[in-house]
């Protein structure tokens, strides 16, 4: 179930309903959330270009636009994180998107086992893991 909210028709909706409404952009507030593709911000950012295929906001700013394809060719990387710090900023100034909840990935692990590898994007590596006695 998926929640979209319009002032004359607050609740929740069947998933394929609610994301026809959430791409249609037939809603004030909507709920929608993102797993990084790949371990860096631009896998966060770059969906919110105007025309973007995930930019169920329909949100348009040609400035955050110009700023993105910069991004995607700077080759200094202190200097990237800096102009995406800058896209970040350009979004919440906008109140485009306010996050109020953020995936955790909690797992057990006995401490016997040596080796095993969690990556930020949530895979879990156990092909160097051993057991010790």
């Amino acid at each position: 179930m998926g929640q979209a909210w319009r002032q004359d028709q607050p609740g929740v909706q069947e998933w394929a309903t609610f994301l026809n409404t959430r791409k249609n952009g037939d809603y004030d507030i909507a709920r929608n959330g993102w797993l990084g593709d790949y371990n860096d911000p631009i896998s966060f950012l770059d969906m919110w270009i105007t025309n973007s295929g995930n930019n169920d906001a329909q949100w348009s700013n040609p400035e955050y636009d110009k700023l993105i394809s910069q991004i995607k060719t700077e080759t200094d990387t202190a200097k990237r994180f800096e102009l995406m710090h800058k896209a970040e900023d350009m979004i919440f100034d906008d109140w485009m998107l306010c996050p109020i909840y953020y995936y955790v990935d909690i797992f057990v692990l006995n401490t016997k086992v040596e080796n095993f590898w969690s990556s930020p994007l949530g895979f879990k590596y156990f092909m160097y893991a051993t057991v010790k006695e």
